[in-house]
C-alpha cells in the first residue's frame, strides 16, 4: 500500500461521532497540512453516524489530495494493523490500536488518565506526528497499557481460552439456562432470531453456532469444517495463521 502511494507512514484518523466530542470540525485544516508531506498516507475513518456534513468535507480533502484515503468500508480492523500511527479524540478504538504497540494522538480525550499524547488544543498535529512516529515519547506508558489489559503475545490465547472453558465445565457443568439481561436478550435475538417451538413436542430449538479458532491448521482445516457441518452457522476467528489456513478458509465453497 505503501509502495502504491510513494509513502512511507501510514497515519489513521478515526474520531468519534458524538457532536459534542468529535474533533473532526477543528481539524480540517491540520488533517489537511498534514496531507502535505507526501511520506504520510493518511486513511481517514469515520463512524457511520458521523455528520454527513464533515463526511463530505473529508472527501473533498481525499480528492483533492492523492495521499488522502475516505475509507467507506465498515470494517477498522485491517485499518489498524496496517496503520503506524492514530489521530483521534474520545473514541474507544484507540484501546485497541494501543494493544496493537503504536502511538496514538488525540484531542481533548476526557478520560481521567491518559497513556498517550493528547492535546488540550486543535493545533500543532504534523509536529505531533513527527514527534511521536520518530521518538515515541509515549512507548512505556503504551507498554503499562499492554500490561494491565492484554499482557499475552506468544500466540496461546486460544489455548488459554479453552483450558478455561473446559475448567469451568469441569468444576461448574454446563449450565441448563444461560441468565440474560433483557436488552442483551433482545440483541441476540434481533441478530440471530427468536428461539421458537418446537410444533411436535414443544421444546424450544435455537440456531446453533460453531466458533472454531485457528492458527497454522492448514492441514486439519478441511476436516474440521466437514464436521461442523450440523451447526447452522460456522464463526472462524484465524490467529494470523502463516501456512496458508485463513487463505483456505476464505477458498472453501461452504462459506461463499
Amino acid at each position: 500500500m505503501l509502495k502504491s502511494y510513494n509513502a512511507k507512514k501510514i497515519i489513521l484518523y478515526a474520531p468519534t461521532f458524538s457532536p459534542s466530542l468529535t474533533s473532526a470540525p477543528f481539524l480540517v485544516n491540520e488533517i489537511k497540512s498534514a496531507a502535505k508531506n507526501t511520506n504520510y498516507l493518511i486513511l481517514i475513518k469515520f463512524h457511520d453516524l458521523m455528520s454527513k456534513d464533515l463526511i463530505n468535507t473529508y472527501k473533498v480533502i481525499s480528492k483533492e489530495n492523492a495521499n488522502v484515503i475516505f475509507i467507506e468500508d465498515n470494517n477498522i480492523i485491517k485499518y489498524l494493523l496496517l496503520s503506524d500511527l492514530m489521530v483521534s479524540d474520545t473514541s474507544s478504538v484507540i484501546y485497541e490500536f494501543l494493544l496493537l504497540n503504536k502511538p496514538v494522538i488525540t484531542y481533548k480525550n476526557i478520560n481521567k488518565t491518559i497513556y498517550w499524547d493528547n492535546s488540550t488544543n486543535y493545533n500543532n498535529l504534523q509536529e505531533k506526528i513527527i514527534t511521536n512516529l520518530e521518538n515515541d515519547p509515549f512507548s512505556s506508558q503504551r507498554k503499562y497499557i499492554q500490561d494491565e489489559y492484554h499482557p499475552y503475545s506468544d500466540g496461546k490465547s486460544a489455548e488459554r481460552m479453552l483450558n478455561a472453558a473446559k475448567k469451568f465445565v469441569h468444576n461448574n457443568g454446563v449450565p441448563a439456562k444461560r441468565k440474560l439481561p433483557i436488552d442483551r436478550a433482545l440483541k441476540i435475538n434481533s441478530i440471530f432470531g427468536k428461539p421458537i417451538k418446537n410444533t411436535f413436542n414443544g421444546r424450544k430449538s435455537e440456531k446453533l453456532s460453531a466458533l472454531l479458532i485457528t492458527y497454522n491448521e492448514i492441514r486439519n482445516i478441511d476436516a474440521v469444517i466437514e464436521n461442523l457441518k450440523f451447526a447452522d452457522e460456522i464463526i472462524i476467528v484465524d490467529s494470523y495463521s502463516t501456512d496458508g489456513t485463513a487463505e483456505a478458509i476464505k477458498n472453501t465453497q461452504k462459506f461463499l
